[in-house]
């Protein structure tokens, strides 16, 4: 029968509001209750013009017994919200959380494999996890139901019910991926840009052990893992986890086989991305380590599109420390080459607050440091980088005598020694 009530306007006041699970029960349910005491007539199911029906609010806000009793009365399980094709099982999970009601109308010949207008199914809700419930019987209620590759549905995002899990930061997340690979979910199927469970693992950044974890399950339900999954971008996990500064899964990929030479494709390898981001020393140090504990080769002199080697890459962000353990780890010196002086000028800025003359000070010193530590493993400053060097002091001024001369003695010095080693070069310099 068509014709809006008021406890369709009051089911729709909670979806407008966004109201809290808390709010939901002491604030709206006892008033949807009381309306059902008055429209108590469940042969009789009142439609809005939405699609809306009274047995859809019903299984929405979770009421087991009014259910029963549109259900007693002959009421289609699968009757689907007009505007949205909500199943009735679908409003069950998602806005509620109440077992009770799901298992009712399963009982009673509910569809799980039922998608609406957005693609999603219920075990996309329970994937979800908005509730946070405990209770994950459920999940295998809804797997026994399914057809055949169902439990991989994807959404009109390209999301399957895993993929809809493993973002999730609820305490009970584990045990949701866990019920979802026992009822046979691939864990290496990609969505839209390319992304499979593990790649949305390593850009969670939580420190609860959610990637060991994941491959445990998989693991002990024996299904396999592809670690090395490329994204559209062409990045894999390890890629990802190095770029959001993930060390624990960072670490865990490599310990379980992650290759650590597979480049993107902007060709960068994870050395490459681990260089652009603001704690590269250490995560550095950890991907030399651990491959090196499971007897992994790393190639390290790798060059990506831009014809960039890791050894390049931190000698063009003045990273010393980094340009020594590259060294030490095997980068091949004879093929390193100085970027272009603009180079410094358009990457090094100053940091936020710093004083110009400060930062034209680290210019120099980092600069100096580069070479120094170059030239401690045996390279020989040619003729063309000792001019390149020389041209990024004449461009930051260096050579200026100013009331700030003493700071840049020191540096100074260190770059007249340095230079005067390169074949064919006469450097002159006042008061140096």
């Amino acid at each position: 029968m068509l014709r809006i009530t008021p406890l369709h306007h009051v089911s729709r006041f909670n979806n407008w509001t966004k109201l809290r699970p808390i709010l939901r029960d002491w604030r709206i349910i006892p008033i949807i209750r009381k309306l059902f005491n008055i429209y108590n007539r469940f042969g009789l199911n009142y439609i809005d013009d939405l699609g809306c029906t009274h047995f859809h609010v019903g299984c929405e806000y979770g009421l087991e017994d009014v259910v029963q009793k549109f259900l007693k009365f002959g009421q289609d399980p699968n009757l689907l919200v007009q505007k949205t094709d909500n199943s009735p099982l679908y409003l069950a999970l998602s806005h509620n959380g109440e077992e009770g009601v799901s298992r009712l109308l399963l009982k009673h010949g509910a569809d799980a494999n039922l998608a609406n207008k957005d693609g999603r199914t219920p075990l996309h809700v329970v994937g979800e996890n908005y509730w946070n419930s405990t209770d994950m019987e459920i999940v295998f209620e809804l797997g026994e139901k399914c057809k055949p590759g169902q439990v991989d549905a994807r959404d009109k995002l390209g999301n399957t019910p895993l993929h809809l899990a493993v973002p999730s930061l609820f305490s009970n997340v584990k045990r949701v991926i866990r019920a979802l690979l026992e009822v046979d979910t691939n864990p290496n199927v990609a969505k839209g840009e390319g992304l499979t469970p593990m790649h949305i693992i390593s850009k969670r950044y939580q420190p609860d052990g959610l990637g060991e974890s994941f491959l445990k399950f998989n693991d002990d339900v024996n299904q396999p893992v592809q670690l090395d999954a490329r994204d559209k971008l062409g990045n894999t996990p390890l890629h990802l986890a190095a770029l959001w500064l993930d060390y624990k899964n960072f670490e865990l990929l490599l310990k379980n086989g992650a290759n650590p030479n597979l480049t993107n494709e902007n060709g960068d390898t994870p050395l490459h991305i681990i260089l652009k981001t603001d704690r590269s020393y250490a995560m550095t140090l950890t991907f030399f380590n651990t491959n090196k504990e499971f007897n992994q080769s790393v190639q390290i002199d790798v060059r990506n599109k831009l014809g960039w080697t890791p050894l390049q890459f931190a000698e063009a962000n003045l990273l010393p420390h980094l340009i020594s353990l590259f060294l030490d780890n095997g980068a091949d010196q004879s093929r390193f080459v100085f970027p272009a002086e603009s180079y410094y000028a358009e990457k090094i800025v100053p940091w936020k607050h710093e004083k110009w003359l400060n930062y034209k000070l680290r210019i120099a010193s980092c600069l100096m440091s580069v070479v120094e530590s170059l030239e401690n493993e045996g390279y020989e400053l040619d003729r063309s980088n000792a001019l390149m060097v020389l041209k990024v002091f004449a461009d930051y001024e260096l050579f200026e005598k100013t009331a700030d001369f003493e700071k840049y003695r020191y540096a100074r010095r260190r770059l007249a020694k340095k230079v005067k080693k390169a074949k064919n070069i006469k450097l002159k310099t006042k008061n140096v």
